[in-house]
């Protein structure tokens, strides 16, 4: 046998790894201790990751918001538009 191994200088350990159950995931982290980390290259399983807060509803205006909203609009490129004509002589 080589120093290289059994298996030739190109082998390697096997990469597919079966996932762990969010309880197992649960289990190993208390027993580390909470967010102790193995390796910081090793991502970290969703179970474990803060969940965000749900965001607002999404707004649905009425109509008469929506109305009222393109008219503000309106009136806005009419007062740049008053601001930026050429002068009358």
């Amino acid at each position: 046998m080589d120093a290289t191994g059994p298996q030739g200088p190109a082998a390697s350990a096997p990469t597919e790894v079966s996932p762990l159950s969010d309880e197992s995931v649960q289990a190993i982290a208390e027993a580390l201790g909470g967010g102790a980390s193995l390796d910081p290259a090793v991502p970290m399983a969703d179970v474990l990751r803060a969940s965000l807060p749900e965001g607002p509803a999404s707004v649905n205006p009425s109509p008469d918001v929506s109305i009222l909203t393109v008219l503000v609009l309106i009136v806005l490129v009419w007062m740049a538009w008053l601001y930026a004509r050429p002068e009358r002589r």
